[in-house]
């Protein structure tokens, strides 16, 4: 197992684009009735980067005395590792009913990895419930999260494997 790791090669970066334009920011963290989306993203990968771009948000529809620094996402895995991250952290300061933005960020992460069901889940969420339904929503913008790509054996390594599995079946014999 040890050779395979050394002999395998990553894949390029994978980009997965989210946009936001309509979500809703309901309850606090891990609430049912927040919007949770499952990544598939592959085996002991790492989220590298978590960028956004025009991220605007607004209390119409919603509740009029929401702040936006209360519109969170998380990015986490199975076992609930990741980060919790704000699109408006001083926009939203004691500005109830919005509207709020645009907001653009960009963060180089290396502490969320996925696990070996390589499966990440993106959260969204508000900071502070404040009761039934949708706190506020999300009107425009982009989300962008970054991984280091897949380990994939090399095809060197796959013919090693076999030959490998040839030699032994012969002694075997």
């Amino acid at each position: 197992m040890v050779g395979i790791s050394a002999l395998a090669s990553v894949a390029s970066a994978e980009i997965i684009t989210v946009d936001l334009a309509g979500i809703a920011s309901m309850d606090q963290w891990l609430d049912p009735d927040n919007v949770v989306m499952s990544l598939d993203i592959g085996e002991n990968v790492n989220v590298t980067n978590i960028s956004w771009s025009n991220v605007e948000g607004t209390t119409e529809g919603g509740y009029a005395d929401s702040w936006g620094l209360h519109m969170q996402f998380a990015v986490y895995n199975s076992d609930f590792q990741g980060g919790i991250f704000s699109f408006f952290p001083f926009d939203g300061l004691g500005t109830a009913g919005g509207p709020w933005g645009p907001s653009d960020n960009s963060l180089n992460v290396s502490t969320i990895h996925a696990n070996a069901d390589g499966l990440f889940y993106l959260e969204f969420f508000d900071g502070f419930d404040n009761g039934v339904g949708a706190d506020a929503f999300y009107t425009a913008g982009t989300l962008v999260i970054t991984t280091d790509g897949v380990a994939v054996p090399a095809p060197a390594t796959l013919a090693l494997l076999g030959i490998a599995g040839i030699a032994t079946r012969r002694r075997r014999s």
